[in-house]
């Protein structure tokens, strides 16, 4: 009986194995831009013709490869990178396998210029196992690689490459994350004889991110290290998002990667600031121990594993929170908030013969219903020194009913606003329009703030606040059975101290159950089921990231919020109104609610002159 099994031949193993590191044309632009990086090039051009397909012409300024390496070069797993095993955990190249030259010599014909200094250049020719001796050719110093009909006997491979638009816009894609990465080094891309990019004379991180995502974007620099973690780079502050994770640049070492955990890490770090699927610009570069990762996990090189990637998420969620920390501020002062003649009755828009906003207050009006919003009073205390705390309600001033969430919550003023321009109309009041948004006319324009998600966005960081720093349980009265996957059940037994830390205590209670007996007294009314599974998850994909509120956590607090904010239709006082301004402005990130909705809206000076023909 004959064998099924058959030894496949030598060159259908390359192909195979070349299949994997070169997708399409970009896999050859990453890899070579790597090689030229390794060389300690300093410029780097890259001409396309079809966006690669029909030839890729990489030239770099490098150290160039010596005429005795050049017939090695193009050889599969000839490296000049590592030795044994042992290097791939030490090693600071972007290239180590040795797999890049000769997987393209397999998919396409390749031309290898090279020159060393004070040497003479020589060339070779390789494809598939045909590799010609070197020949002098004039060449400067540094190297150039030229491969023509990618994927030319393989009409399957091709068929399944996009369109010369989608292709290039891959190529772009990565080499304006390439340059972001390595702002020293002049980049240069040119498709059919157009130039795409070209980043020469620009090595400031802070020039390059304009050049190519434009000049309206505010950019925050970072610098900080947390344990055994640095991050360097620039991100954008809240205001500026975008659709998708497209302008979001990573590298560890100074390798780009595409790292799920960083990712979700950069998510939750700005999570409580921008609106839901918005995602912040973030060109970030990692510095961690070679030991403490494991860069060949993947294909590309494009993943990579970390020894502890708990510590990890953890010390970039810290790095990114602490430069973010108060900057979800509008660009309005708390420090010189317009003066208040505090009407007795609730405050209502009234036009004006000298087109200045104005507050009237009619003779007759109708009492407004009770309020959740916490009695206010206006003194001459600057904004900057108020607290979230229930100021003294005047004697002509009703009371109010005081929403149950606001008791007993600690203040918050301990972080200032990052913006301060100063309001200069002082004799202008706020007004509430449509009794659900709140005018604020100023200087540079007209701000519309949402009354309900303004005070939900404060009554959310003091509940968020008061979480943090009260320890008190609540006994259930009958244990909670919680039933729980196998996964999970196992990591119970853990993290009971972890767990009770967090002031949840429970206990196996048979083979697949928990009996949970006590739980946070902030929680004591939310689906408990749901925030111990939540929890569990978390230890399980982070052991030591458990400082932050969970998600369902964060559900459960903002739901509170909301219940507990004043409503959209609500009548408020004027005095009302000016203390929801100033604990606004107080808030350490007001930007969204909670639940990722914009609490303002802006309308300048220049837009409004225009809306009526003044430009």
């Amino acid at each position: 009986m004959s064998s099924k099994i058959t030894e496949l031949d030598p060159i259908t193993i390359q192909k195979i194995a070349a299949g994997e590191v070169i997708e399409r044309p970009v896999s050859m632009v990453k890899e070579l831009i790597e090689n030229a990086l390794d060389a300690k090039a300093t410029h780097i051009r890259i001409v396309c013709q079809d966006a690669g397909k029909k030839r890729l012409t990489i030239t770099d300024n490098g150290t160039g490869i010596s005429k005795e390496d050049l017939p090695l070069a193009p050889k599969p797993h000839s490296t000049s990178k590592i030795s044994v095993l042992e290097d791939l955990y030490q090693t600071h190249t972007f290239g180590f396998r040795g797999e890049a030259l000769g997987s393209i010599c397999h998919v396409a014909k390749m031309t290898i210029k090279s020159k060393v200094a004070d040497q003479d250049a020589y060339e070779v020719h390789a494809y598939q196992d045909q590799i010609s001796d070197p020949k002098l050719c004039a060449h400067p110093v540094g190297t150039t690689i030229d491969i023509k009909d990618l994927f030319f006997d393989l009409p399957v491979r091709a068929q399944f490459l996009r369109t010369n638009g989608t292709e290039l816009s891959y190529i772009t894609q990565t080499v304006t994350q390439l340059a972001l990465i390595h702002p020293s080094v002049d980049f240069q891309l040119i498709n059919n004889d157009k130039e795409v990019i070209n980043t020469c004379g620009v090595s400031d991180l802070s020039q390059l991110i304009p050049l190519f995502y434009g000049t309206d974007i505010s950019l925050l620099p970072i610098d900080t290290t947390v344990g055994p973690l640095t991050v360097t780079g620039m991100i954008s502050d809240p205001q500026t998002t975008f659709s998708n994770k497209s302008k979001q640049t990573l590298s560890i070492n100074g390798r780009l990667v595409q790292s799920q955990l960083i990712y979700k890490a950069i998510t939750q770090s700005y999570k409580d600031d921008i609106p839901a699927r918005r995602f912040p610009l973030t060109v970030l570069n990692l510095r961690l121990a070679t030991q403490r990762l494991d860069v060949n996990i993947h294909p590309q090189k494009l993943d990579i594993k970390f020894l502890d990637p708990s510590l990890v998420f953890d010390a970039l969620h810290k790095a990114l929170r602490f430069q973010l920390q108060g900057t979800a501020q509008p660009p309005i002062s708390n420090s010189n908030l317009p003066p208040y003649s505090a009407p007795s009755t609730p405050a209502m828009m009234t036009p004006s013969h000298d087109h200045t906003p104005s507050v009237s207050s009619p003779p007759a009006a109708p009492k407004p219903p009770e309020s959740t919003l916490t009695n206010a009073t206006l003194s001459a205390t600057p904004a900057s020194h108020l607290s979230f705390s229930s100021p003294a309600t005047p004697d002509d001033v009703p009371a109010r009913m005081v929403a149950p969430v606001a008791e007993k919550i600690p203040s918050m003023t301990d972080i200032a606003p990052l913006y301060s321009p100063q309001l200069t109309q002082n004799s202008i009041e706020y007004f509430q329009l449509y009794q659900t948004y709140i005018g604020i006319p100023s200087s540079d324009g007209l701000w519309l703030l949402d009354q309900h998600a303004v005070h939900e966005r404060i009554l959310y960081e003091k509940i968020k606040t008061q979480f943090g720093q009260n320890k008190d349980r609540q006994v259930l009265l009958v244990a909670d059975i919680i039933p729980l996957p196998a996964d999970l059940m196992c990591l119970v037994d853990e993290h009971l101290e972890t767990l009770a830390a967090l002031n949840f205590v429970l206990e196996p209670y048979g083979p697949n159950d928990i009996a949970l007996r006590e739980v946070p007294l902030t929680f004591t009314d939310c689906q408990l089921s749901q925030l111990l599974l939540d929890l569990l998850k978390t230890l399980k994909d982070y052991p030591n990231a458990t400082q932050d509120l969970t998600l369902s956590q964060k559900e459960s607090l903002q739901m509170k919020a909301c219940k507990a904010a004043i409503k959209a239709g609500q009548t408020l006082y004027p005095e009302e109104v000016s203390q929801l301004v100033k604990d606004f402005l107080n808030c350490p990130s007001n930007y969204t609610c909670p639940h990722g909705r914009p609490l303002y809206i802006h309308m300048n000076r220049s837009k409004l002159e225009r809306l009526f023909n003044r430009s």
